[in-house]
């Protein structure tokens, strides 16, 4: 992951990119996740991410998104730095969204 400037907008975005794999395979996930893609762009809940922008560049595949500082969940819960009211609030945030 890495974080581009939007110097006209002055926001700051997360860009996040997986390597596809050269099969037959990795074609048909290119179609799954277009269409998945796309149906996320078009998502909008209080407690998800928006997606701006994705796409497929030669064996990549990118998510644009705002930049969120902190950290994520995953890497909090690592270190040990979430209480259980945190824990409690994300979880509710996240069974909300689904």
């Amino acid at each position: 992951m890495c974080s581009a400037l939007d110097k006209d907008k002055k926001h700051i975005y997360a860009v996040k990119f997986n390597e596809i794999p050269d099969t037959d395979e990795g074609e048909a996930d290119d179609l799954r996740d277009e269409y998945q893609f796309e149906r996320l762009v078009k998502l909008h809940h209080p407690h998800t991410l928006p997606f701006h922008e994705y796409g497929f560049f030669e064996q990549l595949r990118f998510t644009v998104s705002p930049y969120i500082p902190g950290g994520t969940i995953s890497q909090k819960v690592r270190a040990g730095s979430l209480s259980a009211t945190d824990a409690l609030r994300y979880a509710t945030e996240i069974a909300s969204a689904l």
